[in-house]
């Protein structure tokens, strides 16, 4: 009933775009938000915030209308104060960021992966793979890389690509099944295994090889590191 009420009220008051302004909230909409997101966290509700106001919208159709960028507005608006709450409960900025990045289902798995990635940031392995995963990041960027192609194993000329390309089938074997089940602890923890291949590909490979082949191979491989890491958090964020 509480999760009804504010989605109600939220969903038909910014459909009359009343939506807040500035410090001005006359209906107490950010508190909604605010008591929406405590309650879904502290239940463990498993339903996506989209899925709660689509059936809101549902809802008022009949005498209201609702168009979907009320409903985009309306999560960003739900987003932003979830941001406000998990900072109240000790997470840091840059670690909510990283695990809004990852393909999140519902709040409590949102807080499984903010848990998790806490724990995970104690460890030695986790300052290495932060930047490892940026400087992934901005190797893709830079190379306009956005291409989600199998690397193959052919073309690994040199011997620490061809260790970093089978930790990468090892650890991806030994992550997926735990995604599955949300398991984010297990799953780091298999992830730490990349920091010494990372740290040796790094060291003596050039991924902007002159050969587009052997380039456009090594692209693949750490593209296909970074997107097994952001299934969980997007690290490169971390500081």
């Amino acid at each position: 009933v509480g999760i009804a009420a504010r989605v109600d009220t939220l969903v038909a008051i910014f459909s009359a775009g009343l939506a807040p302004t500035g410090n001005k909230d006359p209906f107490a909409l950010r508190r909604s938000a605010l008591g929406l997101i405590r309650i879904l966290s502290e239940s463990g509700t498993p339903v996506p915030v989209a899925q709660l106001l689509r059936w809101g919208a549902d809802s008022l159709a009949e005498s209201q209308p609702v168009d979907a960028s009320v409903i985009a507005e309306l999560e960003t608006f739900i987003l932003q104060r979830a941001r406000g709450h998990y900072r109240d409960q000790g997470y840091g900025a840059n670690l909510i960021s990283a695990c809004l990045a990852s393909s999140w289902k519902h709040l409590p798995d949102l807080d499984a992966r903010l848990e998790a990635l806490q724990a995970f940031m104690g460890r030695e392995e986790a300052q290495s793979l932060a930047t490892a995963n940026k400087r992934i990041g901005n190797i893709l960027r830079k190379a306009e890389f956005a291409e989600t192609r199998v690397p193959d194993s052919i073309l690994m000329l040199l011997e620490d690509e061809k260790q970093l390309f089978e930790a990468f089938e090892n650890i991806s074997a030994q992550v997926k099944p735990l995604l599955t089940v949300s398991d984010y602890p297990s799953s780091l923890g298999a992830l730490a295994k990349f920091k010494h291949p990372l740290d040796a590909f790094f060291e003596s490979v050039m991924v902007m090889d002159e050969d587009e082949k052997l380039r456009n191979n090594r692209l693949s491989l750490l593209a296909s590191i970074k997107s097994l890491f952001d299934e969980i958090a997007d690290l490169s964020v971390l500081d």
